[in-house]
This record gives C-alpha cells, structure tokens and sequence, in this order.
C-alpha cells in the first residue's frame, strides 16, 4: 500500500524533491537556444523594470530606512511606493538616497534624448530663491 516506516517515507520524499530538481535542471538543458535565450531577456528586462518598492527591496533597504534617509516617516515611504504619479524630485530624492541618480530619456524613432533640466533641478534648488515681487495696487500708487 506504499507504507513503510517515518525514515523510509523521509528518504523516499528527500528522493522525489532531487528527482523535482533534476528533471528541471533536464528540462532546461533540452530547451532551444531560441527559447533560452528568450527567457534570458525576459530575466533581463525584469531586472531592469522595477516598480519603487521593488527597487527599495532589490537595494535591500527597508521602509524605515529609506524614510531615515529621506528624513520622512515610513508611512509617507509606503504612500509615496504606492503613487503611479509624483513630482521628478521627488523621485530623484529618493533614487540619490538609495545611491543612484536618476537620469531622464526621451525616447523617440530617431534616437533618445536626455532632458537636462532633472540634472539642473538639483543645482537649482539648492540656490536660494528670489525675492518675490510685492506689486502694489493702482490706488496706492497714483
């Protein structure tokens, strides 16, 4: 009735898992190279596509490292990894604080583009800001 005492049921089970392993392991060295090399870009582009959360992980960073960086709460990290809209500094902020920098590309049938004005953001916001102009009303200047 394919019984057998706890070890023999442990060996035959530790048995199935390396047969599980190697019939993988046959099942990827029979496939094409056309295949194989397609699951090799598929990998690839998976890598270099990640959501925020994801690159925070991949980073091996937590919430509440990235918000000490950032000098933000967790929560706002969690609110920010869930926006699909957000300001370029904002996304630069938090990129330079994982140790990248963040570049932008336009994309067009002619070749790409990289937009300066993200790498002058940085240099600009630094600089202190002007003084507003107060503009006086009509009645107060006649």
């Amino acid at each position: 009735m394919g019984g057998g005492s706890p070890e023999e049921l442990r060996l035959r089970q530790k048995g199935e898992e390396a047969m599980k392993i190697r019939n993988f392991d046959d099942t990827l060295a029979r496939l094409s190279p056309e295949v194989r090399a397609e699951a090799e870009a598929l990998a690839a582009q998976m890598i270099e596509e990640m959501a925020l959360a994801e690159l925070r992980a991949a980073r091996e960073l937590s919430q509440q490292q990235l918000a000490t960086l950032l000098n933000i709460s967790q929560p706002a990290v969690a609110k920010i990894e869930r926006q699909t809209d957000m300001y370029l500094s904002t996304l630069r902020n938090i990129v330079t604080a994982m140790g990248g920098t963040l570049d932008l590309v336009a994309h067009f049938p002619e070749g790409d583009v990289r937009i300066k004005q993200l790498s002058l953001l940085a240099t600009t916001e630094s600089a202190p800001r002007p003084k507003r102009i107060q503009r006086q009303s009509k009645a107060a200047s006649a």
